[in-house]
């Protein structure tokens, strides 16, 4: 997971997804805004749809304690795929996201 870390938060928040988004089987996939992942109002609910919830988001917000073994770290990253996945089906029933499918 170390090809992961960047300056920022933005900038690692914006590479992950590029990394999720370019991963084989993704293509359907667009880009999440950011705002809309870290607007607590949107993942309502999710916390009981993912296992390790807090670290997956942790994981695509870039806040994810470097100190975690790497077994954890590849639960972890599943979590994290399911709940981009799960944001994802969300934004894309906006406005916005909808868009943003069109054009994809």
């Amino acid at each position: 997971m170390d090809e992961y870390t960047s300056g920022s938060d933005s900038d690692y928040t914006k590479y992950w997804i590029d990394w999720f988004l370019s991963t084989k089987g993704n293509e359907y996939f667009c880009e999440v805004d950011e705002e809309y992942i870290l607007d607590r109002f949107n993942l309502t609910g999710l916390n009981t749809e993912v296992q390790y919830y807090s670290q997956a988001l942790d994981l695509i917000t870039d806040n994810l304690d470097e100190n975690l073994d790497e077994e954890m770290r590849d639960i972890v990253e599943k979590s994290a795929r399911h709940l981009y996945g799960l944001i994802h089906a969300r934004f894309i029933i906006t406005t916005h996201g909808l868009t943003k499918m069109v054009g994809y």
